[in-house]
């Protein structure tokens, strides 16, 4: 994942200097990094659970199964989407945009942490800094550009509903039933 922020960065750099061939090029190998991310991050998930499991401990692995998962699938489906409208650039940066921010979940949910264990203000900070580029995108342009408009929705209202999920009382003894 940091490889990723890495490269999300040279890429926008590649494109503010106008080195569109270089960026081009580029994303090539970073199509294959979205891949890396999820694949790798998919495995990492089960097993952290799937140990946490047999170890029968019930608790944050078992709700974190459930939005790791859900940040991978949200965000191949912005690269994916990025990838598919690249020769539409207003769409592919904001998508790729919203694939980055859909990763940055966990860490501004163990920055949070720093100043609350409430659950509810890892939400509301992690919907801040979606919002936050949505709102300054919308000024700068003076209008909300559907890819953010869509592609926020959709990043705030998946964590929410799966929050919601998450908290329901079968999850729990679905998870262990999956990994005994």
């Amino acid at each position: 994942m940091s490889s990723w922020c890495v490269l999300f960065f040279v890429q926008a750099y590649l494109i503010a200097t106008h080195r569109v061939r270089v960026h081009r090029r580029v994303g090539s190998l970073g199509a294959a990094l979205a891949f890396l991310v999820v694949a790798i991050g998919t495995y990492a998930t089960v097993e952290a659970t799937a140990r946490e499991v047999q170890h029968h401990v019930v608790g944050p692995f078992h709700y974190l199964f459930g939005l790791n998962l859900v940040n991978l699938l949200l965000f191949a489906a912005f690269v994916v989407a990025a990838l598919t409208l690249r020769s539409r650039p207003d769409f592919h940066k904001r998508l790729m945009l919203m694939a980055t921010l859909s990763m940055l979940a966990p860490a501004v949910a163990r920055i949070t942490l720093l100043f609350s264990h409430n659950p509810t203000s890892q939400f509301l900070a992690f919907d801040f800094c979606i919002l936050v580029f949505v709102f300054i995108d919308t000024a700068r342009h003076r209008h909300l550009h559907p890819a953010f408009g869509w592609g926020g929705a959709i990043l705030i209202g998946s964590f929410h509903v799966m929050a919601v999920a998450l908290a329901a009382s079968w999850w729990l003894p679905f998870v262990e039933q999956v990994f005994a």
